[in-house]
């Protein structure tokens, strides 16, 4: 896996799952590495930073108004209804967390990437990335569209409407770029990320037909992260005696803050995030971040041979073994088979919230990743983990701080059977909780 793209070529699996112009796939491939380089590159500072810094802000402003406590669907936030919330008191609310976790987090970090117009333009296209991600395998497998069966039509018609909308966005970075005339719905796009600008760019140099353009970054943005956030506080509520631990080691970095008030009225309490110090001195909150992606993350790292070759097990001198892989076979590595493994890790199936902390020399307590390769592995390993390891500890800290949960179900927290995906698994059903506020000190 560790091979250049030159004998193991992974744009091969992209186009099919993607679906990129036919007119561009020879474009694409000589300006590959480009494209590469340039994601990795605005994944370091200062880029990465800016990039935090925008989608905390966005955490900060959402969670405090994540639940409307409204009677009446019609009054609900979009990610409420899409949740199915239900109405019980002033201060309560029944909702999916799964789907509302999964939202909470795309809401956040999609604007902080490609700007709010999209997402104020095309609320639905979180939904369509979420289908789109479904239908991998189907993609991948080749059915087309008119395949009689429904997921794989749900999934096709899911992409089609993506790609509109993004054909739609870059027609509109174009038109800013070039001084022509932008319609009203997406405004001035000046809160659009530089890598978003960068990549029109690069495009535009290379010659692309931008149906669809960013469409890879747009699905590896919101697939993983958005899934994760949710097993994370899963697993957290449902160990007893967890959350006191986590609230207590969270709460210098993770807080909020007396509203304003107008007479009777104030404003949401204000929350603050310290993302930095919530990823460098909370090492239980990041171990369970470490935990809950070697049980759940399944990514799979897929390449084309485009010569024969032959991998040796080079390891193991003892036992060798060796396998041919002639030109244009697959090649497929599941990670998720060593995340389970237990010559590797002890009680792989169960949940251990302190299994990456490990004693420093001078006593202090860290963490470490150990063999675990949640991201992949090679020269296409994903380049946005820094950035997805610090936002999903701020969002898990927030709401943990925020909000209490409590499961619906008298039979108390149950984590459900996990449905495999490309990166990290969807639960095999919904979890129902009730949610409330949590009580301020000003509350009393």
């Amino acid at each position: 896996m560790q091979q250049r793209e030159s004998t193991l070529e992974f744009q091969s699996i992209a186009w099919k799952f993607f679906d990129f112009p036919k007119m561009s796939k020879n474009k694409l491939f000589k300006a590959w590495e480009e494209m590469i380089a340039l994601n990795n590159g605005l994944m370091k500072e200062p880029h990465l930073g800016e990039l935090l810094q925008r989608t905390v802000r966005n955490l900060e402003q959402n969670i405090p108004r994540m639940i409307s406590f409204m009677d009446g669907e019609i009054d609900l936030e979009p990610w409420e209804r899409w949740a199915y919330a239900s109405f019980i008191s002033s201060n309560e609310t029944e909702v999916n967390l799964m789907s509302l976790m999964r939202d909470m987090m795309g809401l956040a970090s999609v604007p902080a990437l490609f700007g709010r117009a999209l997402l104020d333009n095309h609320p639905d296209i979180l939904l369509d990335i979420y289908d789109l991600d479904k239908g991998m395998m189907y993609f991948l497998m080749g059915l087309p569209r008119w395949t009689p069966w429904f997921p794989v039509t749900r999934a096709h018609l899911a992409r089609a409407r993506i790609s509109r909308t993004l054909n739609a966005y870059h027609t509109a970075l174009d038109a800013t770029v070039e001084g022509r005339p932008v319609e009203l719905a997406w405004g001035d796009l000046e809160d659009v990320n530089d890598l978003i600008w960068k990549r029109r760019a690069m495009f535009k140099d290379n010659g692309f037909a931008i149906e669809g353009g960013d469409i890879e970054l747009l699905w590896a943005l919101v697939v993983n992260a958005t899934l994760l956030v949710y097993w994370q506080i899963h697993y957290i509520l449902s160990v007893p005696g967890l959350l006191p631990l986590i609230l207590a080691e969270i709460t210098p970095y993770a807080y909020a803050t007396k509203p304003e008030f107008i007479g009777r009225i104030s404003e949401a309490p204000k929350l603050t995030l310290d993302y930095e110090n919530l990823s460098k001195k909370c090492p239980l909150l990041k171990s369970t971040y470490l935990e809950t992606l070697r049980l759940t993350a399944q990514p799979w790292s897929v390449r084309k041979a485009t010569k024969d070759v032959v991998i040796s097990e080079a390891n193991n001198p003892a036992s060798p073994v060796s396998f041919s892989l002639n030109k244009g076979e697959y090649v497929t590595i599941p990670h998720g088979l060593h995340m389970r493994d237990p010559k590797y890790f002890t009680d792989p199936e169960k949940f251990d919230a302190e299994r990456f902390l490990v004693k420093n020399e001078d006593g202090s307590i860290s963490t470490d990743s150990g063999t675990i390769r949640p991201f992949g592995e090679g020269p296409l390993m994903c380049p946005g983990r820094l950035l997805a390891e610090k936002e999903c500890l701020a969002f898990v800290a927030g709401m943990l701080v925020f909000w209490e949960f409590q499961p619906a179900d008298k039979s108390g927290w149950v984590v459900p059977e996990q449905k495999k995906t490309g990166g990290v698994s969807l639960p095999a059903r919904e979890t129902r909780v009730r949610i409330k506020k949590r009580k301020f000190v000003w509350d009393d």
